[in-house]
C-alpha cells in the first residue's frame, strides 16, 4: 500500500468516526493549542474553524 493509499484510508476513518466522540480535528487543535504557549503564542491569530 502507497503512503497515500494509506493516509487517505486514515482520513477517511476519521471522518466516519461515531458521531458520540469528539470531532478529531477539533480535539487535535484543541491538544495542539494547549501544548505549550509558545505554541499559543503563534498561533493566536489563527482560525482553526476554517
Amino acid at each position: 500500500m502507497s503512503f497515500e493509499e494509506l493516509f487517505d484510508a486514515s482520513y477517511e476513518r476519521v471522518l466516519k468516526s461515531p458521531p458520540e466522540l469528539p470531532d478529531f480535528f477539533e480535539a487535535f487543535y484543541r491538544r495542539f493549542l494547549m501544548s505549550s504557549p509558545e505554541v499559543r503564542v503563534l498561533f493566536r491569530n489563527t482560525d482553526m474553524a476554517v
